[in-house]
């Protein structure tokens, strides 16, 4: 049994609920924070189920195991259990997640649906594609009961007969009629006892309704040798049967005695055959007659060319069967070749070229997909099919490029990668050289290795080649590939491009050499071939690799979204997982207008900087637990203020007010003015003090610090990330931690207890926790002399605390936030950005 994803999430929710207990989280804090990899990044155990079975199927399916066949059953009983008619691993999402009730009890089918959920496709090769097609008719019955809205009925058909419904053309008898509900239970070999099927009579109802240009006539004859039964070798039973002569033509005939004959020394039993007659009934429009003729015509046919026929009731001068058999019989007289006309499985021929003798010229016409591409390898593998020794020198060029994007704001989407591969030969024939450009999975490994490839394609039968190429990567790619299993094949990174060479080089008989040069070292043929790869950056040559005629080593290659995936696929679900699972978080109503309003407008960089250093306190201390436990609630807006605990807890927070004693803003105000002197009153250390108090800072602030202290952009992200986390270490000691004494000296004067905090509101009486005014009374008395105390001693903090900061924030806010410029002379020693984590000491 295969459990869903809201089952997965039920089972785990007892787990996040300690999680946020541990961290000091209240029940409130998103849960999608929690799996956001840069603020927590705990595993979701359905994003591990997923990576795991998706890539075990794959594993599994091209293994050549018992596993692998049993999962082909799998799969074929889900396709017919589910009425699906084309390939089940390539048909239409939403109709295939139709079947999570059968995927349930079938684990095939629940990999095949949550791989479909991702957008990834387990997609055949080429040759072995249509052998998952059931062709044989034009209108589907599951898409009838889609249409229908009753998918729920298709589960009653069931498949466990010898006669599964795929098309509605199935229940079409030649004439046009609709076969009755007794004829099909026959056909199925079922018993037809009881009352009719509401999935029939309503499936019967709906086809009547089809136009006959959308049914096509399904022929029953081609499949009747294996719906009716045979004639049995009991010599005392002699049935009514179907028999079909040498003219084609189909007839209905009584046995009337079993002999055999000697053909080439072997003996063959035979049936004599009375030929009858066969009419509707006048009495009753549902049965037909069976007559025996008066001068009935004799036959002499094989045992095996007769079908035994359902039977109503014998009589002495015939018997009486459904009227669908006299439908059946005279409909095949009609059109004897009926069946000879009708499409069974056209299978999908791969095209017929014209090469002239050249057998590899094959693999560039199924491999290259750019016409003009195409015809510039072919054009020089022509030329060199001459030769037994070439040479190439292969080269890959990557280079980052900036382009003008106005939909996207964000500086990363208006980036591109352009990959170049090119290859050049020099040799008695002249000179000959392709250059072109690449397609998805960026990488300079993957770009020198389809230079490698398209070199390949032109290179001569039984010939020896060498390759010189400066990429050692690229070799020890393709020498490692040679004995690769199937589970290593999955796992290599370029592994779709690498198989496409090993076949190459086996169905060519290539001896292949592949030399290691040193690149930019005044070779010429090293040389050349780099400028062209930089040329084929942006040229018109376009290299697409597609799952094609890979059948010898791959039979099943995982594609997402018309892309085949050419890395560990593994890791490769995950990242797509951890990409939703930040996608749901910036969905979140804090984060919606940072995250798609103005994406320029945070460094989020900066942000995640700050959470890593914070991170994996399990391990190191409780102090870093409780300030990581402050800037997650800091960054979520979820610290305990007066307003939030009023609704909360309205019955215990609604008097509530400043506990700062009227002091809230000024106090603030005064705090950060003896931090940062006059320029707190700035107006752009106002904004940066708002989005700092959300663990965020503005990307403006990061570049200036960037090109002014002429850094890189990481060290300037590293140095805003001291900045900030001094920040709010500040406002943590200075401002929110007297906050939170003077809240618990105010629960305290209500009497507020623990007890009373966590109790929901509807479970607690109304005065059960209202003290009394005399115990209000000694509880100010009490602690009258304490907030005396704790307010001298946090001015003395304050002073203390406020050289700490000042040092470090006072040249930054003076030059990057302060309205007035004033330059600095010395630079910032690279050596204190990197003492991140020193601060926490």
């Amino acid at each position: 049994m295969t459990l869903s994803e809201n089952e997965w999430n039920l089972l785990f929710t007892p787990v996040i609920k300690l999680v946020k207990q541990i961290c000091g989280l209240p029940r409130s804090y998103p849960t999608s924070a929690l799996y956001h990899r840069y603020i927590l990044g705990i595993n979701n155990p359905w994003d591990q189920i997923c990576a795991n079975q998706i890539t075990a199927f794959t594993y599994l399916i091209n293994s050549n195991s018992l596993a692998s066949r049993s999962i082909m059953i799998r799969c074929r009983a889900a396709q017919l259990r589910l009425a699906i008619h084309d390939n089940i691993f390539e048909h239409e999402s939403g109709s295939l997640f139709l079947g999570h009730q059968e995927a349930k009890s079938n684990l095939s089918l629940h990999n095949i649906i949550i791989a479909r959920k991702l957008n990834i496709i387990i997609q055949q090769d080429y040759i072995n594609r249509s052998t998952w097609f059931i062709n044989g008719g034009n209108m589907p019955i599951r898409e009838i009961f889609i249409t229908h809205r009753c998918l729920n009925l298709l589960r009653k058909i069931g498949t466990s007969n010898s006669y599964p419904l795929i098309y509605a053309s199935q229940l079409i008898l030649p004439s046009g009629h609709t076969m009755s509900w007794a004829c099909y239970r026959f056909i199925a070999g079922l018993s037809a006892k009881g009352r009719i099927a509401k999935w029939f009579q309503l499936l019967t109802r709906w086809i009547k309704g089809i136009s006959a240009q959308e049914m096509s006539k399904h022929s029953l004859f081609n499949f009747l040798s294996n719906i009716l039964q045979p004639v049995s070798e009991d010599k005392r039973k002699h049935p009514y049967v179907i028999i079909k002569d040498k003219n084609n033509e189909v007839s209905i005939g009584f046995v009337k005695k079993r002999t055999h004959i000697k053909k080439n020394g072997e003996k063959i039993e035979c049936l004599n055959i009375e030929i009858c007659n066969i009419e509707i009934c006048l009495d009753n429009p549902q049965k037909a007659i069976i007559q025996k003729q008066e001068c009935p015509k004799m036959i002499t046919i094989n045992q095996h060319d007769a079908l035994v026929l359902p039977i109503f009731i014998r009589l002495s001068t015939g018997a009486t069967t459904h009227v669908d058999w006299y439908y059946i019989v005279e409909s095949l007289n009609r059109a004897k070749n009926i069946s000879e006309n009708i499409d069974i499985q056209q299978l999908e021929k791969p095209p017929t070229i014209n090469l002239n003798g050249d057998n590899l010229g094959l693999w560039i016409n199924r491999w290259i997909e750019q016409d003009t591409l195409k015809q510039e390898l072919t054009n020089i593998r022509h030329k060199l099919k001459s030769l037994k020794n070439i040479e190439y020198y292969t080269d890959g060029s990557l280079a980052n490029r900036t382009i003008s994007n106005d939909n996207l704001s964000h500086i990363i989407d208006n980036t591109t990668v352009d990959l170049g591969a090119a290859f050049y030969t020099n040799n008695e024939l002249g000179e000959f050289s392709v250059y072109s450009c690449l397609s998805l999975w960026p990488s300079s490994t993957r770009a020198e290795i389809v230079a490698i490839f398209l070199a390949l394609l032109t290179a001569p039968e039984n010939s020896n080649v060498t390759i010189y190429t400066d990429s050692l990567g690229a070799i020890n790619s393709i020498n490692s590939a040679f004995n690769s299993t199937t589970r290593t094949w999955l796992k290599k990174t370029n592994n779709l491009i690498i198989i496409k060479i090993i076949m190459l080089i086996k169905e060519a008989a290539i001896n292949l050499k592949l030399v290691k040069i040193k690149g930019h070292s005044g070779i010429t043929g090293n040389e050349i071939a780099d400028k062209l790869a930089k040329k084929g950056q942006c040229g018109n040559n376009l290299f697409k690799n597609n799952v094609d005629f890979i059948n010898n080593i791959i039979s099943y290659f995982p594609v997402f979204i018309d892309n085949p995936i050419e890395v560990n696929i593994r890791r490769f679900i995950l990242k797509i997982l951890a990409t939703g699972e930040a996608t749901e978080w910036s969905l979140l109503k804090n984060n919606q207008e940072l995250c798609y309003g103005n994406v320029n407008q945070i460094d989020w960089k900066v942000t995640w900087l700050i959470f890593h250093y914070c991170k994996g306190f399990h391990c190191i201390s409780m102090r870093l637990n409780y300030l990581w436990t402050f800037i997650a609630k800091l960054f979520h807006k979820i610290l305990p203020l007066g307003s939030i605990l009023a609704i909360r807890k309205p019955r215990l927070y609604k008097e509530m007010k400043c506990i700062m004693k009227g002091q809230g803003e000024v106090f603030i105000r005064k705090v950060l003015q003896n931090l940062l002197g006059v320029t707190a009153k700035s107006e752009k250390f106002q904004k940066f003090q708002q989005l700092a108090l959300e663990v965020k800072v503005e990307t403006l602030l990061t570049t200036k610090l960037q090109k002014d202290f002429k850094i890189s952009l990481t060290e300037a992200q590293t140095l805003m990330a001291n900045i900030l986390i001094r920040f709010i270490l500040a406002f943590k000691e200075l401002i929110w931690k007297p906050r939170c004494e003077q809240v618990i000296l105010w629960e305290k004067r209500r009497g507020i207890s623990r007890t009373d905090k966590i109790t929901s509101e509807s479970k607690g009486k109304d005065n059960s926790n209202q003290p009394s005014e005399s115990k209000v009374k000694d509880n100010s008395n009490k602690l009258s002399n304490k907030v005396k105390n704790l307010q001298t001693g946090k001015i003395d903090q304050l002073q203390r605390s406020v050289s700490l900061v000042k040092k470090s924030m006072d040249t930054f806010v003076r030059k990057y936030i302060c309205e007035d410029w004033i330059p600095i002379k010395k630079k910032v020693d690279k050596v204190t950005l990197y003492i991140s984590k020193k601060l926490l000491d």
